[in-house]
């Protein structure tokens, strides 16, 4: 059987490609053994030969195949295991004994072969992509298992994933409706491009009517859109498909340049910079380390991560090395050395900023709704009025005799 697959690789890049397998769970083990780690798999079954078709059978090992919220679980069901006061080897053996996934299973088995081996628990989830585990979550680990608190390092992970999980849903979520408003416009708009302006276009003109220029816009609009929206649709998706890996970076770098970017980012960011912090802190990562791996959260104002740890190694107070954050931020921090409760303050503040990105996305999005159905409304009366007024004047002048 053929197969077309997308998979993520050690260093987290998509890598695509068909290969030839007996079944769906061959296969799947067959990109594990290659360090391959499947997104989803499709399987193209020549189903008539004499009618020249083929269908395809579009596949996924579970019905929410998301490598995210596999990790997520699996971290779920370890963290939770540990606080029965079970060591890190019994914990993975009697999960790997439950039925699951099939990727969580490969991993339980060559994470407790090389545990045995004498390998860190660490050193084990190095292996796996890079967007699954960031740079920081590794060393949290590492300090926390050769701290001896395995346990509580683990949970500061999990924690981490559900808010970027919790966020990543808030923010999809929240622009479901507008989406739907903006669909539902679109439609139509098409129903109306492509059946009642050129109804209303052969019907004004066989009574000889002078279209307005607003008239005149319409129409040319609705055949642009009859003449090309196909053409349109086929260049976009080939667009899409052709230039995926390069719409992500290209994103990036558009976004921190849109209006009101900052507004929205610099609580979120600050957020996670400062619960990054904390937990590094919390679980014995050194204070030079730990702001240098937290620092990178920090994209709508890029701060020179070397310069800030070269600062603070000639003396400088971290306050001051970290003087381009806003001046609350700054402030806190200020106290917050002077106090000598860093690490607790780090985790107030960023329950501060995490809430003050919720109610500013909550008050966008409240916005947004209303904003969406007033410009529907006005297109809706531009239509009406560019395309009755004329009938209207037309009875106007009928003479009835």
């Amino acid at each position: 059987m053929l197969f077309f697959y997308k998979a993520l690789t050690p260093d987290g890049k998509d890598r695509c490609g068909f290969f030839l397998s007996r079944s769906h769970l061959k296969g799947v083990r067959t990109l594990l053994a290659a360090d391959l780690w499947p997104l989803c798999l499709f399987s193209i079954h020549f189903s008539s030969l004499f009618a020249k078709c083929f269908r395809f059978n579009f596949f996924r090992s579970d019905k929410k195949f998301m490598p995210l919220r596999i990790w997520l679980t699996l971290l779920e069901r370890i963290v939770l295991v540990m606080q029965s006061g079970r060591t890190l080897m019994q914990s993975l053996t009697s999960i790997s004994a439950i039925p699951m996934q099939e990727l969580q299973g490969t991993f339980l088995r060559g994470a407790l072969t090389q545990l045995k081996w004498g390998r860190f628990f660490y050193e084990v989830i190095q292996q796996l992509p890079k967007n699954w585990v960031e740079g920081q979550h590794i060393k949290l680990v590492q300090c926390a298992e050769m701290g001896g608190y395995l346990q509580r390092g683990l949970q500061c992970w999990l924690d981490q994933l559900q808010l970027k999980v919790q966020i990543r849903k808030q923010v999809v979520n929240s622009f479901m409706y507008p989406a739907f408003v903006m669909l539902l416009a679109t439609g139509v708009l098409l129903i109306l491009c492509f059946y009642v302006l050129p109804e209303f276009k052969t019907f004004l003109t066989s009574q000889h009517i002078v279209f307005s220029w607003t008239l005149k816009m319409i129409f040319s609009f609705g055949e642009c859109i009859t003449l090309f929206f196909p053409f349109i649709l086929l260049g976009g998706m080939l667009f899409c498909i052709a230039f995926r890996r390069s719409l992500n970076p290209w994103m990036a770098q558009i976004a921190p340049k849109l209006p009101r970017y900052s507004y929205f980012a610099e609580p979120l960011q600050l957020g996670l910079f400062a619960m990054n912090f904390s937990a590094l802190l919390k679980n014995g990562v050194y204070l030079l380390e730990s702001l240098r791996l937290s620092l990178a959260c920090l994209t709508y104002k890029p701060l020179d991560a070397e310069n800030i740890v070269q600062d603070l190694k000639n003396g400088t107070p971290l306050s001051v090395a970290l003087d381009g954050l806003p001046n609350f931020f700054v402030e806190t921090l200020q106290s917050a050395e002077l106090g000598g409760c860093l690490s607790s303050v780090l985790s107030s503040l960023s329950q501060h900023y995490l809430q003050l990105y919720n109610r500013r996305l909550t008050q966008f999005i409240k916005w947004l709704e209303p904003i969406c159905l007033i410009l529907i409304a006005l297109l809706i009366i531009v239509l009406i009025l560019s395309l009755f007024t004329p009938i209207t004047h037309m009875f106007q002048n009928f003479n009835f005799e």
